[in-house]
This record gives structure tokens, sequence and C-alpha cells, in this order.
């Protein structure tokens, strides 16, 4: 399995897009109300790299908001 389709096996990972030939970012979306850890609230964000954008899309560097 490449790396794209390990991250897109994840389930709180929505989407992903490989902008990087345009000059931007490999950008992923977290679905539902999962957000980043580095960047709280948000659940977008870009990166440089696959190996960047696996490493940064674990559980351990995600969470899900709990509406209350």
């Amino acid at each position: 399995m490449n790396i794209a389709n390990k991250i897109r096996a994840r389930p709180w990972v929505e989407s992903i897009e490989d902008n990087r030939l345009e000059g931007g970012y490999i950008l992923v979306l977290l679905g539902g109300r999962f957000c980043f850890n580095d960047d709280p609230g948000s659940g977008t964000r870009g990166f440089d790299t696959w190996a960047e954008a696996e490493r940064e899309t674990r559980v351990d560097c995600v969470y899900e908001e709990v509406k209350e």
C-alpha cells in the first residue's frame, strides 16, 4: 500500500489533494469533527511531503471535538 492510500484509509481523513505541481501543498481534510492537535479547531492542513502527511495524520496527532 502506498502512503497516499494508507492516509486515505484512516477513518478520520475525508480527502487528500496533491497540489504540489501547482506550487501548493498536499492538502488533507479531516472528516466529521476531527481536528489536528497542532492546530486546534482546524481539520485542514497542508504538507510538503507524503512522509510528513502520513506522520501528522496518525491517531495520536488528531482529536475529535466534543460538542456539548
